[in-house]
C-alpha cells in the first residue's frame, strides 16, 4: 500500500527549500575538496597560485604566498586614482605571489605576481600578470573560449607602463601621435579591451598604494 504524504503545502515547501540547501552545500564542500574554492565575488579575495606565478614568471628562484589586508584610507585612494569603486571602501584582502631569484644563485626573475578576473564576452577571463618595481612585467589572459582572441600583439602594450603611462584605450589613429600613447584596441573588441587594461591598471595602482617591490 502507498504511503500518502500528509504535509501542508507550506511543510513541503520548507521541505523543498531544504533540500535545496542540504545539496547546495554538498556541491560547494565537494568543490573545496577538489581544490576549488567558493568565494562571494564582493568579498572574498581573489584565487592565485604558485603555478599562475609561474605562467608569468617561470624563471623564479622562490615563490611566496602573500596577503595585504587594505586599509580604508588605501582603498579610498585605490578608488581615487580610478575613478570607481574598484575595491570594497571598508578594505579587502589582496591575493598575490612574490618571486624572488634563489640566494645561492645569480640568474633568474622576480616580481610580484596578481590576478584579476575581467567579464568576458563569453563567461569570465582570468588575467595573470606581474610586476616589478610597480612596472608591468608580463601578463597572460586565459580560461574560456574567448580567451583564444587575446592576441600577443595586444598584450605586449601592457609591458613596461607604469602610472605615468594611459591605460586609456584609442580607436583614434591621431591619438596615437601623443604622449602618454594610448592602448590600441582588440579588433572588434573595443570594451573587452578597455576591461583588460582597466584591470591591468587596479594592479598597478594597489602596488603603487601598497608601496610593493
Amino acid at each position: 500500500m502507498s504511503k500518502h504524504n500528509t504535509d501542508s503545502p507550506h511543510e513541503q515547501r520548507m521541505g523543498m527549500d531544504r533540500r535545496i540547501l542540504n545539496i547546495s552545500l554538498v556541491i560547494s564542500f565537494a568543490l573545496i575538496a577538489s581544490g576549488c574554492a567558493v568565494f562571494s565575488p564582493r568579498t572574498a579575495p581573489q584565487t592565485i597560485t604558485k603555478a599562475d606565478a609561474r605562467l608569468v614568471i617561470p624563471w623564479g628562484g622562490q615563490y611566496r604566498f602573500r596577503q595585504q589586508r587594505l586599509t580604508e584610507e588605501q582603498s579610498k585612494k585605490v578608488n581615487d586614482r580610478l575613478g570607481r569603486q574598484a575595491v570594497q571602501s571598508a578594505g579587502e584582502t589582496i591575493n598575490y605571489y612574490a618571486v624572488t631569484r634563489h640566494p645561492k644563485r645569480m640568474t633568474g626573475d622576480s616580481g610580484l605576481v596578481f590576478v584579476e578576473m575581467i567579464d568576458g564576452p563569453q563567461g569570465p577571463l582570468r588575467l595573470v600578470l606581474s610586476l616589478r618595481h610597480q612596472v608591468v612585467q608580463n601578463l597572460v589572459v586565459e580560461d574560456g573560449s574567448a580567451a583564444t582572441m587575446i592576441r600577443h600583439e595586444f598584450l605586449d602594450q601592457f609591458i613596461g607602463r607604469d602610472l605615468e603611462h594611459s591605460f586609456k584605450v584609442e580607436t583614434d589613429p591621431a591619438a596615437f601621435h601623443r604622449i602618454p600613447v594610448p592602448i590600441a584596441p582588440l579588433a572588434g573588441h573595443v570594451e573587452l579591451s578597455q576591461r583588460i587594461a582597466d584591470a591591468v591598471l587596479k594592479v598597478v595602482v594597489l602596488v603603487s598604494v601598497l608601496k610593493l617591490e
